[in-house]
């Protein structure tokens, strides 16, 4: 096949598209277990709003949900983090909302560990910057 091949393209289009996504959840997973640990949560939610045409690291909103109650406080926390591990958040009231799994399930002590080390340590060098 060659270059300009339209089933090429469009299957690269959705091996980045997965690749995005994968990344997405794996920072999502890592904030999340970070929020916990910092905040003393058992039980957080983290809600990404992202427009259909945004891809990569580009995101519309975070917001943060105790379940069951309301968004609180740690959103502002969230979003920092977020914006530390590269991502680019343009509000839009156009934006789908993803709500991801509660990571309330059991992860392991190093789990939690390389995930605040790796959202404490994007922190320092962002608010450094």
């Amino acid at each position: 096949m060659g270059k300009n091949c339209p089933i090429e393209t469009e299957h690269a289009r959705r091996q980045n598209f997965q690749r995005d996504q994968e990344r997405l959840e794996i920072d999502i997973r890592d904030v999340t277990l970070w929020l916990r640990e910092k905040c003393k949560r058992p039980s957080l939610q983290i809600w990404i709003e992202r427009r259909c045409s945004q891809r990569g690291k580009e995101i519309a909103s975070v917001t943060v949900f105790f379940a069951p109650r309301a968004p609180d406080t740690l959103s502002p926390a969230a979003r920092d983090a977020f914006l530390a591990l590269g991502y680019d958040i343009h509000h839009s009231s156009a934006a789908d909302t993803y709500g991801y799994p509660l990571c309330d399930y059991d992860h392991s002590n190093h789990d939690i560990l390389r995930a605040y080390a790796r959202v404490e340590s994007a922190l320092a060098l962002w608010r450094a910057s």
